[in-house]
């Protein structure tokens, strides 16, 4: 089974490791699919992509075969919205070289509003994706106000 996929995209043509790699959509199991009506991105800074298929097969089943991919549809009209991907926390759960200890721990990753204040405009968040690869049972994101209190707590996912 496809657990979902990873469109990458690069600044130089070949994926080349050199290049300056950016996620561009993520894709599968409840995750979103689409874009929202009137919104695109920008692909003048991506030379080539790559696709990365995650597959779920916890029984080791073999003869699978598997025919997914992604459709880009591209266009010369700018959108009225432009859409980006942003990736906060610990994106590929390496703990910055921590061992997780048995039994139960729990980590924090914050992204303080001193990050996100200067950015040029307002950003309108669409999608969220919370993903630990089997590493933990309960991961969950909040937005909290400048004085620190939460004041919403848009996705979680619990397996336990």
């Amino acid at each position: 089974n496809v657990h979902h996929t990873v469109l990458y995209g690069f600044d130089q043509d070949g994926c080349h490791r050199s290049a300056t790699e950016s996620i561009v959509w993520v894709g599968g199991i409840g995750f979103y699919e689409d874009l929202p009506e009137g919104t695109g991105l920008a692909f003048s800074r991506v030379k080539s992509f790559r696709l990365q298929v995650h597959y779920d097969n916890p029984a080791g089943a073999s003869g699978i075969r598997d025919n997914s991919g992604v459709r880009v549809w591209l266009s010369s009209a700018k959108p009225t919205h432009e859409a980006g991907s942003l990736q906060l926390g610990d994106g590929t759960i390496g703990l910055h070289g921590t061992e997780i200890p048995r039994g139960r721990s729990f980590f924090t990753f914050t992204c303080p509003g001193s990050a996100t204040e200067q950015w040029p405009s307002d950003i309108t968040i669409f999608g969220s994706i919370l993903h630990m690869h089997e590493k933990g049972d309960q991961m969950y994101t909040e937005v909290t106000s400048k004085g620190g209190s939460v004041v919403t707590r848009p996705n979680a996912v619990e397996y336990f």
